[in-house]
């Protein structure tokens, strides 16, 4: 089971690939924050809301608690949501929010940033490498925005997949 932020979320649901995050990880939770957030969302909002009837579970956190933890780390309210609730379940957060990826691992969770999604389904083969470059390029193609070098590593490191000796 994993934490979904909706940065990580978004960007799968503009190419209509959210499935991807069920073939993973079967199970998944949203705060109510991430819930709100990506119901206005207009690409893939209806696929989001029946999820959450079937497979992925929206948690409603003490807003005292969300709101301590935003005042002492400087995030915003639902970042402050998404991370109490990793914490608070003990699950791997998705996201592909530099600053709350930065306060998670401060508190020693684990972390996969959106384009590790892919990384992640090449390795448990839920697709193929020439499928992982196309996922990429429709990401990066609708709206995810991630350096030049950091696109560039991440292709390689997909077209090598595989290849004896690669190190992960």
């Amino acid at each position: 089971m994993v934490v979904l932020d909706t940065s990580a979320l978004t960007p799968f649901l503009r190419i209509g690939e959210f499935s991807l995050f069920k073939k993973l990880w079967k199970k998944a939770s949203v705060s109510s924050g991430v819930y709100s957030e990506v119901e206005e969302f207009k690409a893939g909002s209806l696929e989001f809301i029946q999820a959450t009837r079937e497979w992925v579970s929206v948690r409603t956190l003490d807003q005292n608690k969300v709101l301590a933890l935003s005042t002492k780390e400087g995030l915003t309210l639902v970042d402050a949501e998404v991370l109490l609730l990793a914490l608070k379940e003990d699950r791997v957060l998705v996201s592909g929010d530099r600053t709350l990826i930065q306060a998670a691992k401060a508190y020693g969770i684990k972390v996969f940033w959106t384009t590790e999604v892919l990384l992640e389904a090449l390795k448990q083969k839920k697709v193929s490498k020439k499928d992982a470059l196309r996922l990429l390029d429709e990401l990066i193609k609708n709206g995810l925005r991630i350096r030049i070098d950091v696109y560039s590593a991440l292709r390689r490191t997909i077209e090598n997949y595989g290849l004896q000796n690669q190190v992960f």
